[in-house]
């Protein structure tokens, strides 16, 4: 629907007469109430500020917010395929694609072209991971970091970007093992593995203190497990329960168990106290993990919580 479309009903969407909102991060405007997008690819206008010494300088800002998913950061001029100029004039084909070409030859220079397929895939392999825009963005950032640092020498870009989405899905509290980012990301789980240690150990120490990130707790991991199994409200609170019960045992993600095991195997236990039956073999695809490595700690759960389960 066009923006005079929009106009002509006031600020009311014309589907659902809701309320209509601009949002200048993310240059759309759209319907509180259904979602309609009426606009998009707005341009951000307003000022910025910076101050220097007593008095303050102001900066007229123009255009899209900066992003580290562009190898310019989205500030180049981009022409499009309109066949007519600013004034609405038209322009010759074939003097559009020369200036087409141009542009974009004078974009990039031989080391950016490879840096900018690798912010392609960044975006693709975010989206098959199913992760945030914010979390590409940080991913971006520590691409461009390591980069500027003239540490990826010998290195592979994919590989540094599979090892910054494990590292940033930990630091955002979003569960994802490694072993589905390694296959979001068309890399094998030992390569991941290994950028991992090398990013939390490279010589750029202030660097490397960013990816110095604890383990996600257990915790984290259940709302994503039961919904993929799709259990319920009860069974996900008697799963919390065998997790706390664990806990106080000293099952925990220092305790020699990945988090993603002790999760799993709290699922296990806690769908059958809640009579919401999964099999092993259902929350080891879900998990990434194996049926041995499930009934192996599954069995510690049942220990301290003082129960015995009979399998049928």
């Amino acid at each position: 629907m066009s923006g005079a479309e929009k106009r002509e009903g006031g600020n009311r969407c014309a589907e659902c007469g809701g309320h209509i909102k601009t949002d200048d991060i993310r240059g759309e405007t759209y319907c509180e109430e259904c979602g309609q997008v009426y606009e998009e690819n707005l341009f951000a206008e307003g000022t910025g500020m910076s101050v220097i010494g007593d008095g303050a300088e102001q900066k007229a800002q123009h255009g899209p917010k900066k992003t580290f998913l562009r190898h310019d950061q989205g500030q180049s001029t981009y022409i499009g395929l309109d066949k007519r100029d600013n004034h609405g004039g038209s322009i010759d084909r074939r003097s559009a694609g020369r200036l087409r070409k141009t542009q974009n030859r004078a974009m990039f220079d031989s080391n950016d072209k490879l840096y900018a397929g690798a912010l392609i895939r960044l975006s693709k392999y975010g989206t098959d991971i199913g992760v945030p825009k914010d979390t590409k963005e940080a991913v971006g950032y520590f691409l461009k970091q390591v980069r500027n640092g003239g540490m990826l020498r010998g290195r592979d870009y994919d590989d540094v970007i599979a090892g910054l989405y494990y590292l940033m899905c930990r630091k955002h509290g979003i569960p994802r093992t490694l072993d589905r980012i390694a296959e979001g990301c068309g890399r094998t789980r030992r390569s991941v593995g290994r950028t991992v240690m090398w990013l939390q150990r490279m010589e750029n120490r202030e660097l490397a203190k960013e990816f110095q990130i604890p383990p996600p707790q257990p915790e984290k991991f259940i709302p994503y497990l039961c919904s993929e199994l799709k259990l319920s409200v009860n069974a996900q609170h008697e799963i919390t329960k065998v997790l706390s019960a664990g806990r106080e045992k000293g099952m925990t993600e220092g305790s020699g168990k990945s988090p993603v095991t002790l999760a799993a195997a709290a699922v296990y236990v806690g769908g059958i106290l809640a009579k919401e039956v999964r099999t092993q073999r259902e929350i080891a695809e879900v998990s990434d993990t194996t049926e041995v490595t499930i009934r192996n700690t599954y069995k510690l759960y049942t220990k301290a919580l003082g129960i015995e389960l009979f399998e049928e």
